[in-house]
């Protein structure tokens, strides 16, 4: 394995590093003139991974965010990216996450990508010249730069082609049989960094691939037991991944109930990619209808030309890779074909994609790329006759015509004129490399050079034209301008200061419009009442839902007390009517000598002091959630009462009589399970790897040289 490994890796240094030039000039700004992303990126996507990188650094791991929406759990804040391994290289090696950081961050991740995609086609064409070129395209694919506002979406973007990658069976080269050992660390990188939705999409897609080169595998091996055990390898790989990823999961399919979905805000929201914007695979975004940031999949005029000349044989032997194209575009459009429309009714899972053309746009990008990657070679080789060549033309024509005139209904040729040129190069350019007798005498990269040229020509035609989607300049002062706080006197993130703050009682929470800095409570430490995303808990909408609710959760800490019987002390929940809470909320206090004191409201702790002549049940306008529990200290004594729901939304506690001290305490529900089943994966994969070797060869898993048909 050491061998293979430093032969892979001499084999990628060079493509890397043309990657890589090719990032930084793409990003020169964003690395070194303080450009940044706009909208999304700077505000709720940045500031909760630098609040809780920031409190991780100082050695506290926020289960629950009290400063925010009324308080919520962690866990179930999916798009935090708290279980995302490569950020928790911030606290580790004491880095900010600054807003300068998490632009580079994300920029290294489209390179992350790219680097992917070259590794997927130098699995399945067996070309490093060709991946390179593919992957070259790849690194210049719009949802790149129409996204960039997106972390988790660009993340998810990054990882797909690795999981292509992973997940391709078509290889005889032993070197590479390793790469099923990846598949659980590309599954976990996707669901604990990746968008939601993307994740749904990416295990529905990835599935389908792996399926249909099962039943390719067959065919050309007539082999069912070497199929079963390739699937059976697959399998057991995916589910080490969906283990490895459990501590990340499980949190939201265990307690998806306390989750609010607005079936009404998806719809209204759903983004969706069909015949209008196909427009946006070679035009600016700005000229393609819908949602800006959701319609570009811009892959460059030189791919979609060299696509346009693919051979019937190419996609008889791919047929595995254009179906997945194929189901990609249909649930793309969402509900916009009939097919589609009877999809999602009938796979609950894909009513939850908000946004289809997010979620399936790469799925179409990439087999895209690699037929117009595998014409080059056909191209190359004279394989396109002179009557397919010229029909091949006629109908790139047309389609450019097409989408040209849909976005510019005048036929305004002036806006286009650039594409034109490129277009009539590009085609001139196959036509040489079909054609030229002298270009085909010139072996690896040197005859794709132009296409590399065009492609960079088509991007810089393109980029400036989308800029309002992925440059920022000046991002470094993006809070400074706006009048919000960001740093201290010193320089530092204010969140470095949330834990030197925190106050002995709560005070009064702020509500704020919501573009207008709602999201501060991750940077300040300050308790905002909503946030810039609707509530996550279905129990802060209940509070939205009532003014009564609503005016006591804005109040500072005022707990309530009501007098409890023996019998109520079993309870684990209780009803209170609104009028009782009202009239509870106006005029509710304990009779003296008794108290109930807060003498610090902590992250995921809460301290009192309590002196009481008999059971109540406390009341506090906060949250409730499983797992918050009390810690009741007296002398040498100590017990432990669990949170009750009051009204399934507020805070409740049965408190027995005495003096004692409290200590409330966060631990999310079962969290020893979920990491004990990621714990299990872990081990079960590491002894997969020790005894690689061994359980590939009992496998006598049978991989073809060219699995596809060869006619």
């Amino acid at each position: 394995m050491r061998k293979n490994f430093k032969s892979i890796t001499q084999t990628l240094a060079l493509p890397v590093l043309v990657l890589a030039v090719q990032n930084i000039v793409i990003f020169w700004n964003h690395y070194f003139n303080d450009f940044g992303f706009p909208w999304d990126f700077p505000l709720n996507y940045y500031a909760i991974v630098a609040f809780w990188t920031s409190l991780v650094r100082q050695g506290v791991f926020p289960s629950w965010i009290p400063f925010q929406s009324m308080g919520l759990p962690m866990n179930l804040s999916l798009q935090s990216g708290i279980h995302y391994p490569p950020l928790w290289l911030f606290p580790l090696f004491k880095m900010d996450y600054t807003l300068h950081a998490a632009v580079v961050f994300q920029c290294l991740h489209v390179l992350l990508g790219a680097i992917g995609m070259y590794a997927f086609l130098r699995l399945t064409l067996k070309s490093s010249s060709l991946a390179v070129v593919g992957a070259f395209i790849f690194q210049f694919f719009g949802g790149f730069y129409s996204n960039a506002e997106h972390v988790d979406i660009i993340r998810a973007y990054a990882f797909i082609p690795w999981l292509f990658f992973f997940f391709t069976i078509a290889k005889a080269d032993q070197r590479w049989r390793w790469r099923f050992l990846l598949i659980p660390l590309g599954l976990l990188f996707l669901f604990t960094g990746g968008y939601p939705g993307n994740q749904i999409s990416g295990m529905l897609i990835l599935a389908l691939y792996v399926f249909f080169q099962l039943i390719d595998h067959f065919y050309q091996t007539k082999n069912i037991r070497a199929t079963f055990q390739l699937s059976l390898l697959i399998l057991s790989f995916t589910l080490i991944g969906i283990g490895l990823s459990f501590y990340h999961l499980g949190p939201a399919a265990l307690y998806s109930d306390y989750l609010y979905r607005s079936a009404s805000y998806a719809a209204e929201l759903r983004a969706t990619f069909w015949l209008p914007q196909y427009p946006g695979l070679f035009l600016e975004n700005t000229v393609v209808p819908g949602e800006i940031s959701m319609t570009s999949a811009f892959v460059t005029l030189p791919a979609l030309v060299a696509f346009t000349y693919v051979s019937i044989s190419d996609l008889r032997k791919y047929w595995y890779i254009l179906a997945v194209m194929f189901i990609s575009l249909i649930l793309a459009a969402g509900e916009n074909t009939f097919v589609g429309h009877l999809l999602w009714e009938f796979i609950a899972p894909l009513k939850y994609s908000r946004f289809p053309s997010s979620d399936y746009r790469m799925f179409i990008v990439i087999p895209l790329i690699f037929f117009a990657v595998l014409t080059l070679k056909a191209l190359h080789e004279g394989k396109v006759p002179w009557k397919t060549f010229v029909l091949r033309t006629g109908i790139v024509l047309l389609w450019f015509g097409q989408a040209v005139y849909i976005s510019y209904p005048e036929f305004a040729i002036r806006p286009v004129y650039k594409a034109v040129i490129v277009l009539l190069l590009s085609v001139w350019f196959l036509f040489s490399l079909r054609f030229d007798k002298k270009l085909a005498k010139i072996k690896g990269i040197y005859p794709f050079l132009p296409i590399l040229l065009l492609a960079s020509l088509d991007a810089a035609r393109v980029f400036p034209l989308m800029s309002q989607t992925w440059q920022v300049a000046s991002f470094s002062n993006f809070y400074q301008v706006r009048g919000w706080p960001l740093l201290d006197e010193q320089g530092r993130l204010l969140t470095h200061r949330i834990l030197e703050n925190l106050p002995a009682q709560r005070p009064a929470r702020i509500e704020k419009d919501r573009i207008d800095y709602s999201w501060e409570g991750y940077i300040t430490g300050r308790y905002i009442y909503n946030d810039l995303v609707p509530h996550l808990l279905k129990s802060a909408h209940l509070v939205n839902a009532h003014d009564i609710y609503k005016h006591f959760m804005l109040q500072e800490w005022t707990p309530l007390f009501l007098e409890v019987s023996e019998d109520d002390l079993p309870r684990t929940a209780f009803e209170i009517s609104i009028e009782e809470l009202e009239a509870k909320s106006r005029s509710n206090s304990l009779s003296h000598p008794e108290s109930f004191e807060q003498v610090r409201y902590g992250i995921n702790d809460v301290q009192y002091r309590v002196s009481l002549n008999r059971p109540y049940l406390v009341i506090e306008n906060e949250m409730y959630f499983p797992g918050w529990i009390a810690r009741l200290k007296w002398g040498d004594g100590e017990s432990v009462v669990p949170a009750v729901p009051v009204n399934d939304v507020f805070r409740g506690w049965i408190l027995p009589a005495g003096n004692y001290v409290m200590t409330a305490e966060f631990h999310f529900p079962n969290s020893a399970l979920f990491v004990a089943v990621s714990l299990i994966a872990s081990s079960v994969w590491v002894v997969m790897i020790l005894f690689w070797r061994r359980i590939s060869t009992s496998f006598s898993v049978t991989i073809s040289e060219n699995p596809g048909r060869n006619g």
